[in-house]
């Protein structure tokens, strides 16, 4: 692992970060363009909600696939070494 990477939060962090902010933001804009009620949300907030949770567990499934692949390289690097 380089002396970078070893700096940087994990990238999962990234992931939720931006995804509870931009969450936060549309549904934010959404209750005041739409005047979305808190106890019945309507169509549109529903459908960014789900759209936002469906981006995030995406990003979270690749990302593992990443870590297994990549802990699965090096085991095959030290195999050879």
């Amino acid at each position: 692992m380089s002396l970078v990477a070893a700096q940087c939060p994990p990238f999962p962090v990234y992931i939720a970060v931006f995804a509870l902010l931009g969450f936060y933001y549309l549904s934010k804009a959404l209750v005041r363009v739409h005047h979305v009620s808190r106890k019945s949300p309507n169509k549109w907030f529903v459908l960014a909600a789900s759209s936002v949770l469906v981006v995030f567990a995406f990003s979270a499934v690749m990302y593992s696939f990443y870590i297994v692949t990549n802990t699965m390289n090096e085991a095959i690097d030290d195999d050879f070494d």
